[in-house]
């Protein structure tokens, strides 16, 4: 007998995944941890709403390395195919796709201003394949919910599509939250939430 794979939520969860949707929804970031795997934790915004200083902060505060969560239909209508991605790669788990640019209002696509408008225009239902240039700066990782790593779960909890970046700093097992200046940080730790 064939058992449908489910998910979900147990209730101890259920404030800290209240206070990071509705971050999330205000434009503030959020930490993703990946406590199953020890493989790292991303600063996470939603994507609609990137601007410069946004973009800048994940910048600053991250690795630099800015990705963007994307479903199955984006990466068809946008022609975004897989890059190579070795599986013993412990680091990082999830489906990168060719990075891009958007070419629209656009320079070299290095800046935090160019970032972030390909971020928007990634995030749009009506963009198409042709306003992107590749390879670009963003890179686009299939958010498949096959299997639960980081980016699945960054992109139910956003809902949507979501800019990321990994965070050099290690969090510590018994923290929530982490402040930024008077902002507090929602956490969000993927032990948390039951794949079966």
């Amino acid at each position: 007998m064939t058992t449908a794979t489910r998910h979900y939520v147990p209730a101890r969860s259920w404030s800290a995944r209240r206070r990071a949707r509705i971050a999330l929804s205000q434009g503030a970031p959020v930490v993703v941890v990946d406590d199953l795997r020890g493989t790292g934790c991303d600063l996470v915004v939603a994507a609609q709403g990137v601007d410069v200083s946004v973009m800048a902060h994940l910048i600053r505060f991250g690795s630099g390395f800015v990705c963007i969560t994307v479903d199955d239909e984006t990466c068809e209508r946008l022609d975004l195919p897989p890059v190579a991605w070795s599986q013993r790669n412990s680091f990082y788990l999830g489906s990168p796709r060719v990075s891009v640019d958007v070419v629209d209002g656009t320079t070299t696509g290095i800046s935090g201003a160019d970032r972030a408008a390909t971020a928007r225009a990634l995030a749009h239902c009506d963009a198409l394949a042709c306003e992107f240039t590749r390879p670009g700066h963003l890179v686009p990782v299939l958010a498949s919910g096959e299997r639960p790593t980081r980016p699945d779960l960054i992109a139910e909890l956003v809902e949507g599509s979501a800019v990321f970046t990994a965070l050099e700093t290690s969090i510590r097992d018994d923290t929530t939250a982490l402040r930024q200046g008077s902002r507090v940080v929602p956490v969000i730790r993927m032990s948390k939430y039951a794949y079966f």
